[in-house]
């Protein structure tokens, strides 16, 4: 059986937190409003990353794609936010979907803080487990999870504006 084309209410943003060794995947509900965090997939070899996003979010049809962009404290980009862009290029043309940046200084020590704090409320409940460290890529995907939670905020404050 053939499935009918996707219609703009199937398609979702993917937030993409762009790191040297892992790239952190988000997804968005199909109405736009919540992020969860999903996995994170290897960055390199970069000619095939858009591949692996493709399939981290399969079966999901994308609308677009929001890379954190990792500004300086001055809001100057440098070689991390230079790397960032290329990645969020080889996407749009891999998956042939539009890319918009956000500002992600400090994403990942923000995710680190969601962590900590939920590990600290599990401590506090009997039987509840408690991991010392976090798995690898679990921190990428909550990083990329607040980034894209920050866009659709966004859109949702300027609903209307055009």
């Amino acid at each position: 059986m053939e499935l009918p084309p996707a219609t703009a209410a199937d398609l979702c943003w993917i937030g993409v937190d762009p790191g040297l060794s892992r790239c952190g995947i988000a997804v968005a509900d199909p109405t736009g409003t919540l992020a969860t965090p999903l996995c994170a997939v290897p960055t390199e070899p970069r000619a095939s990353l858009g591949a692996r996003v493709q399939q981290a979010v399969a079966p999901r049809s994308i609308r677009g794609l929001v890379l954190g962009l990792p500004l300086d404290q001055r809001g100057g980009e440098g070689p991390a936010a230079l790397s960032a862009r290329e990645i969020g290029a080889l996407l749009a043309e891999a998956l042939s979907v539009e890319v918009r940046y956000m500002d992600e200084r400090l994403s990942t020590r923000e995710a680190a803080g969601r962590v900590a704090d939920m590990q600290a409320a599990r401590r506090g409940r009997p039987g509840a487990r408690w991991e010392r460290r976090t798995p690898p890529g679990q921190l990428d995907a909550i990083a990329a999870c607040g980034i894209l939670q920050s866009f659709l905020d966004h859109l949702a404050a300027h609903a209307g504006e055009e």
